[in-house]
């Protein structure tokens, strides 16, 4: 597909927006303590994400505070500040499961996470330095965005993975890896379209470079696995595969696929050290059965290299990755070994809804009024929900 041009304007700034069609209308309503109805949400209800850290220090800053060491598992809502330090990583995980995972020096803010009375959720960063790797999920309705600013340009996608490099003079380099992305720059001089394994680069004062391969990594390690239901974990302990059927991408750049009912994961970039894949009990594959892991590694000018092993559930497998000058690199497999790095997955915070509905149910606990205890969910088809105007 190529690039179009269109002017969009915005100051100084990064947009990353996103949209999907939903199927259907829901609409949740309530019968209060008079029992008048009344429509629930009629506010935009907050939301919040966690913080997941990887490694290193990171520190935090609330509305109006100062940074502060951050603690593993805390809760960030708009107005909130996330920095990861020099050997540092961490990731966020939003209410609608959206996820932002932060490499060492990155400096991100969030303005916005919320749930819109018509359905809408929308989240927006500000991403002052560094590099962040973002999986957006797909949104359920036209309105809902995910957005991130930066200081030098517009970019608008639609439920796709990317990473957004920030230099510490604004340039701006964004890579899809899955999905599509138009970036602008601030000045509304021009807009390209960036599709899987292209880039561009967003300098002050300057259109959008042209879209081109994004540079090949000196390094690919794909490691396939006979049962889905496990994780493979970086030398830097980011994690990748499946946990509880949830997809889990934490290396920049990763894919995901099922292939005749194993996992492959492939990690791009990924340097030399241990490689450690964990499956889990309760998969599709029998718990007491082993199942094979094969790991294969790609550098640049050398021929492929891989070691096969197997690996029971609850258990650990690891490959040890080791450069050799002017040859392919060695790998040394390692069984169970307890100083491997586990994986470390955030657990997304209940969403706006959940937590009014939580809020609804107490004030009905509490109240000296005489109320009603049932709720009433009221699903709008289609048809019909596509006449009702939106708020």
């Amino acid at each position: 597909m190529g690039s179009s041009r269109t002017g969009v304007g915005m100051n100084r700034r990064l947009r990353l927006g996103i949209t999907a069609t939903g199927v259907a209308f829901v609409a949740a309503i309530m019968l209060g303590a008079t029992g008048a109805l009344v429509p629930a949400g009629q506010a935009a209800a907050s939301g919040a994400s966690t913080l997941t850290i990887l490694s290193g220090s990171v520190w935090i800053r609330h509305a109006g505070g100062d940074f502060g060491s951050a603690a593993d598992g805390a809760v960030l809502v708009a107005g909130d500040s996330v920095m990861t330090g020099a050997d540092a990583r961490a990731v966020l995980t939003y209410f609608e499961g959206s996820t932002v995972e932060m490499e060492p020096g990155t400096e991100l803010s969030i303005d916005a996470a919320r749930s819109d009375p018509n359905g809408d959720t929308i989240i927006v960063m500000q991403q002052h330095l560094g590099m962040t790797w973002n999986v957006v999920t797909h949104l359920l309705t036209t309105g809902s965005r995910y957005e991130i600013h930066t200081s030098t340009a517009t970019a608008s996608v639609r439920g796709t993975q990317f990473t957004v490099a920030v230099a510490p003079d604004g340039t701006t380099t964004e890579t899809t890896t899955e999905g599509a992305v138009a970036n602008s720059d601030a000045q509304g001089i021009g807009t390209v379209l960036t599709l899987p394994g292209q880039q561009t680069t967003t300098r002050k004062g300057e259109a959008p470079s042209e879209p081109a391969p994004a540079p090949k990594t000196e390094r690919t390690v794909t490691v396939t696995i006979g049962d889905p239901n496990a994780l493979v974990v970086d030398t830097f302990g980011r994690a990748n595969g499946l946990h509880h059927g949830k997809r889990i991408l934490q290396t920049p750049g990763a894919q995901l696929r099922i292939v005749d009912g194993q996992l492959v994961v492939t990690l791009p970039g990924v340097p030399d050290g241990t490689i450690t894949t964990h499956r889990a009990r309760g998969g599709s594959v029998t718990d007491g059965s082993l199942v094979d892991v094969r790991t294969k590694v790609e550098d640049q000018g050398q021929p492929a290299v891989e070691l096969t092993d197997s690996v029971a559930a609850g258990s650990t497998e690891g490959v040890g990755i080791s450069e050799r000058a002017g040859d392919a690199p060695s790998l040394e497999r390692y069984a169970d070994q307890p100083y491997a790095l586990a994986p470390k997955v955030g657990v997304a915070p209940p969403t706006p809804q959940a937590i009014a509905r939580s809020a609804v149910v107490a004030r009905a606990a509490t109240s000296s009024v005489p109320a009603f205890d049932t709720a009433f969910r009221v699903v709008v088809p289609v048809p019909l929900a596509q006449s009702i105007p939106r708020p």
